[in-house]
C-alpha cells in the first residue's frame, strides 16, 4: 500500500481537483440551468395560453350573442329574390366575424394585464357588432312584410287564355294568401299568333288592369315578354285582366310567365 503524500510539515495533502474534472462539473451545472429555464419557459407559456383562453372565454357572451342574432334572422327568412337577402348576409357575416376577432383580442390584452389601458373601446366594439346583428334582423323583418316574392306557377292561373280575338281578354287569377304586397309585376306571353293562316304578331297587343279597373297608360300597349306593373288594393286573391288589340280575324293564346309580389 502507497505511502500518503505528506507536505513540508508532515501533513497529509487534501486531494486537488483536475481541469479536466472541473470542467465537466461546470459544464453539468450549466446544462441543467439551461434544462431548468427551457422547462419553466414551457411551464410559463402553458399557463399563459390557458390563461389567454380563459380571459377570452370570459369574453365570448357578445360573440354568442351576435350569434343567437344570426340564427333567429336566418330562420325568419321568408320566400323571395334570393338577391335582396344579399345585405343582410353580409351585415351578419362582418358583425359575427368582428365579435370572434375582439374576443380574441380582449383575452390577448387581458393575459398581457393591458385589458383596462383600453378604456371604452373593446366594449363599444361590442356594442357595434350586436347593432349590426341587430340592423340584419329588422331588416329581414322588413323584408318578410315588404319584400319581393316570386309567385311559384302553383299560385296562379290563367282562364279563357286560347283563341283569344280583338277586344277580347283572359283573366289571370293569383293566390295571394299570406303574401300581401302593395303592388305586383306581371310578364305577359302572346303565342301562336294566327290570322286565316298566317302570322298577325306585329299587330297585337295587351292592356292589363285588375280586373273592374281601368287600364293605366303604362299597361296599355303591352307586348310579347314585356311586363305590368299593377298597384293592389289588398285581398287573399288577386284578378287580372289580360285586353286582347289585334286586327280582325286575329286569335291568339295568352299566358303569363312571371308573378312578382312587392312593396
Amino acid at each position: 500500500m502507497p505511502d500518503p503524500v505528506v507536505d513540508g510539515e508532515g501533513h497529509p495533502k487534501e486531494p486537488t481537483a483536475s481541469a479536466s474534472d472541473t470542467g465537466a462539473a461546470r459544464a453539468n451545472d450549466g446544462g441543467t440551468a439551461i434544462s431548468g429555464t427551457v422547462v419553466g419557459s414551457n411551464v410559463n407559456s402553458r399557463i399563459y395560453t390557458l390563461y389567454f383562453w380563459g380571459r377570452a372565454a370570459s369574453w365570448s357572451l357578445p360573440t354568442v350573442l351576435v350569434g343567437l342574432v344570426a340564427v333567429v334572422t336566418l330562420v325568419r327568412q321568408p320566400e323571395g329574390r334570393i338577391g335582396q337577402f344579399t345585405p343582410v348576409y353580409l351585415l351578419l357575416g362582418a358583425a359575427l366575424l368582428a365579435s370572434v376577432l375582439l374576443t380574441m383580442l380582449a383575452g390577448e390584452q387581458a393575459g398581457r394585464g393591458d385589458f383596462f389601458r383600453s378604456g371604452l373601446r373593446l366594449p363599444a366594439a361590442f356594442l357595434l357588432c350586436l347593432v349590426a346583428a341587430g340592423a340584419g334582423l329588422l331588416w329581414m323583418g322588413y323584408l318578410r312584410d315588404h319584400g319581393e316574392v316570386d309567385v311559384a306557377g302553383g299560385h296562379f292561373r290563367v282562364e279563357n287564355a286560347t283563341e283569344v280575338g280583338d277586344g277580347e281578354g283572359a283573366t289571370l287569377v293569383v293566390d295571394a294568401d299570406g303574401m300581401k304586397r302593395d303592388g305586383m309585376k306581371v310578364t305577359v306571353s302572346i303565342g301562336q299568333r294566327v290570322r286565316n293562316g298566317g302570322s298577325c304578331a306585329a299587330a297585337t297587343t295587351l292592356g292589363v288592369a285588375l280586373e273592374g279597373k281601368d287600364v293605366q297608360s303604362a299597361n296599355r300597349s303591352l307586348e310579347d315578354g314585356d311586363t305590368a306593373d299593377l298597384r293592389l288594393d289588398g285581398g287573399s286573391e288577386i284578378r287580372v285582366r289580360l285586353i286582347v288589340h289585334t286586327q280582325k280575324g286575329c286569335q291568339v293564346n295568352l299566358g303569363v310567365t312571371k308573378v312578382l309580389l312587392y312593396g
